[in-house]
């Protein structure tokens, strides 16, 4: 187990995937959240790593994309991409209250056979 993320090694496919998962939460942040505050908090596990990315910003109702055209397009992208790396994506949110969004990925590939 690592005992830091310092000392993770990701495979190459999840650091991408991953990177541009990231990269789509803080762009999603710039241009819709309205926020002074952003964390991004890496934690390891012993097959795994989690990123949480949170902002204080003015949040919305997850429940409202759904019944509209299913996901917005960028959360769906990112789910996807987690999913294809054996990994996961939660997203917790409401009108005033910010948002956060957890990735979990593993250290290796884990690629989806759908």
């Amino acid at each position: 187990k690592p005992e830091s993320v310092h000392e993770c090694r990701l495979d190459p496919l999840v650091a991408a995937q991953l990177l541009a998962i990231l990269q789509e939460a803080l762009t999603n942040i710039r241009k819709h959240a309205n926020a002074q505050l952003v964390e991004v908090k890496f934690e390891t596990e012993p097959s795994w790593v989690n990123v949480t990315v949170q902002d204080d910003g003015q949040g919305f109702d997850p429940g409202a994309l759904i019944g509209t055209s299913g996901e917005h397009f960028g959360l769906r992208v990112m789910r996807e991409r987690a999913n294809e790396i054996g990994g996961e994506l939660s997203l917790r949110s409401g009108p005033g209250k910010g948002t956060q969004v957890v990735v979990r990925v593993p250290l290796e590939a884990r690629r989806s056979h759908d």
